[in-house]
Order: structure tokens, then sequence, then C-alpha cells
């Protein structure tokens, strides 16, 4: 962590991402090398099924993903993908006339 932090722009973030099981330990290590002032968000990604099924404690079916950034301020840069004209008239077909059209 701490090679990641050297060569990390200082405008730069870092999102580890992690089991269940093991999810304290890099947030340790994180904290260690970046600073608890530079955690910015757990990120939980719930999967559909759990790996191991076990009826003596509930399903183990999310994974996390650690937020850092290397400074403040730092650069956060939002990924959206335009929906391809073809999905959007399959998945809106419905208008509320509010002057949008189907969306």
């Amino acid at each position: 962590m701490l090679e990641i932090r050297r060569v990390l722009k200082n405008t730069g973030s870092v999102f580890p991402h992690c089991d269940n099981d093991a999810n304290a330990y890099p947030r340790r290590m994180m904290d260690a090398a970046f600073g608890q002032d530079n955690f910015r968000n757990e990120i939980v990604w719930k999967r559909a099924t759990s790996r191991k099924i076990d009826a003596s404690r509930f399903g183990n079916t999310r994974d996390t993903i650690l937020f850092y950034s290397k400074s403040s301020p730092y650069t956060y840069n939002t990924a959206r993908l335009r929906h391809s004209p073809e999905y959007v008239s399959k998945t809106y077909r419905h208008d509320d006339e509010d002057g949008r059209g189907p969306l």
C-alpha cells in the first residue's frame, strides 16, 4: 500500500476490493498508508448468491470496495456511458407527458 501511495498522483484515488472475511485488514493497511482522513467511502457490492451455504450462519453475499484518496482535494470522475438508442427505445417506452418524451 505504501508503494501504491508513492506512485499515485496527489489528486489520485485507489479502490481496493476485498471480501467480507478480510474487510478489516485492508482497511487498517489503507489507514496506515493513506491516513484515516483520506478514507472517502466504503462501497458495498452485493453478489446474487452466497458462495457457501451453511445452515449455521447467514450467507456471505457481499464484497467491499474501499475508496481512499492520496490527499484532499482529490479528483473523482463519475463513470457514465450513454445507453444505446436500441436499449432506450426497448426499456423506456412510456411517456409521463412531462415534455421530455419516453424516459
